[in-house]
């Protein structure tokens, strides 16, 4: 599915009211279309409803590192761990967790 048709898709979600996980859906589509203004945009408007969200939090984690706002967007960061996906994965026996400082 190409981005214009997603967007589509994603609008008739939002109009239907699907909640969180069109917010989530809209920013990732603006993440991967490189337009981290408009992701953390949908990924604050997100937050608001679901604060802790996972998804929601690594969408402007990327989207604010994406700008180049180094500080607010490693603050959550590591929000994607929380993510399924992202927890599902082992990387400990290769190598350990980076920690700064």
């Amino acid at each position: 599915m190409g981005l214009d048709k997603a967007k589509v898709a994603y609008d008739k979600a939002l109009e239907l009211n699907y909640g969180t996980v069109s917010l989530v859906n809209m920013s990732g589509l603006y993440i991967n279309a490189n337009a981290p203004l408009d992701a953390q945009r949908w990924a604050e408007k997100g937050l608001r409803l679901d604060p802790g969200n996972a998804q929601l939090l690594n969408h402007r984690s990327l989207a604010l590192l994406e700008q180049g706002k180094w500080k607010e967007g490693f603050e959550s960061y590591d929000s994607r761990f929380g993510i399924p996906a992202w927890s599902a994965r082992k990387y400990a026996d290769k190598a350990p967790m980076w920690k700064p400082g």
